[in-house]
């Protein structure tokens, strides 16, 4: 089963948002013009020269001319940009919605970059904190680089004209209450808890009731009235116990399967589930996966060590290791060195 170009411009935030207006949040569309997607695809972080972000901390303290040694000159030195145009558009929305909003691009949010924020969160209350999560994030740069490169048409140009920034009303929501949903054939093949970092005992004495309410919540709000056939959404249950529409995504490898793999969710003949069996949560502390976002703060050399994909690096931590942790095998303390190893 191929992933077609369609499904994926099928699942982009305007052409499926007015359709499903009355069970998601509220948003607002800015159409980004070349220069701005141009600026978001050219390395390294300057953010407009308009205002501050919320999101001050040591960006703002670090400059290349910190370090004389590398010999740059002032021509070298990037200008920073200034879009007053969007930014004005921005500023209107964010007052719209009453200070803050929920940035994303035609697919996806930039939550690989919260870990640059003040306070772990996608909350923004202007347009640079919005630029600085745009440009730090890899999945935007998914989304404006290779946002079809699953596609069966993975070499079709992809116009620079067509990229939307989507600005939704901020609510703080129950990350245990998130749940995504594989559909095929219109049918749902499975569920599963969307943070799958995470153990929360009380869903499973709920696991009965949350099935049912998805199930329904489906059949009566998305599956006839989606473009496609196959197709993935997330949702999420609020305090009050309504359910709203998070997003679509396509129905493939590009969009993470969590609890699920994609060569079991590809194997699954609608016709055959159990209904009974299709809601997957972290069933207890030993499951729980390891964050996926954590990578994205880390350098390339500690996730390599860390999941030992590096074997060479990982011996030499070992022998570092032992030579750390055995002092007494290689040379003598010295007094002042045998006194601290008492203490």
């Amino acid at each position: 089963m191929s992933l077609s170009r369609q499904q994926c411009i099928n699942c982009i935030f305007s052409n499926w948002y007015n359709s499903f207006k009355d069970i998601t949040f509220r948003s607002k569309v800015i159409r980004l013009p070349p220069d701005f997607i141009a600026y978001l695809k050219k390395d390294g972080v300057v953010l407009p020269n308009i205002e501050e972000t919320r999101y001050v901390n040591d960006l703002d303290g670090y400059s290349d001319s910190d370090n004389e040694d590398w010999g740059t000159s002032d021509q070298d030195h990037t200008l920073a940009p200034c879009f007053s145009l969007i930014k004005n558009k921005v500023d209107k929305v964010i007052d719209y919605f009453g200070g803050s909003v929920f940035p994303k691009l035609n697919w996806s949010s930039p939550k690989d970059a919260v870990w640059i924020t003040m306070d772990g969160t996608l909350k923004c209350s202007s347009f640079n904190d919005i630029c600085l999560l745009l440009k730090s994030s890899d999945f935007i740069s998914h989304d404006l680089n290779d946002a079809y490169s699953h596609c069966i048409e993975s070499t079709l140009p992809h116009s620079d004209d067509a990229f939307e920034l989507v600005l939704r009303e901020w609510v703080d929501l129950i990350p245990s209450m998130e749940f995504r949903v594989f559909v095929k054939e219109r049918i749902i093949i499975g569920i599963s808890q969307r943070h799958s970092s995470g153990y929360y005992s009380y869903l499973h004495t709920q696991k009965d009731i949350l099935l049912q309410e998805i199930i329904r919540f489906f059949n009566l709000k998305i599956k006839s009235k989606f473009l496609d056939s196959n197709f993935v959404f997330d949702i999420v249950k609020l305090e009050n116990g309504c359910y709203k529409l998070l997003d679509f995504n396509p129905f493939g490898e590009v969009t993470d399967g969590l609890l699920f793999s994609w060569s079991e969710l590809r194997s699954l003949s609608p016709q055959s589930i159990d209904n009974s069996k299709i809601l997957r949560l972290v069933s207890e502390l030993e499951n729980i996966q390891p964050n996926p976002y954590l990578s994205y703060r880390l350098p390339k050399d500690v996730v390599d060590l860390s999941c030992g994909e590096d074997v060479s690096k990982m011996i030499d931590f070992l022998n570092v290791h032992s030579l750390v942790a055995k002092p007494g095998e290689n040379e003598e303390l010295s007094d002042d060195e045998e006194e601290k190893s008492k203490v």
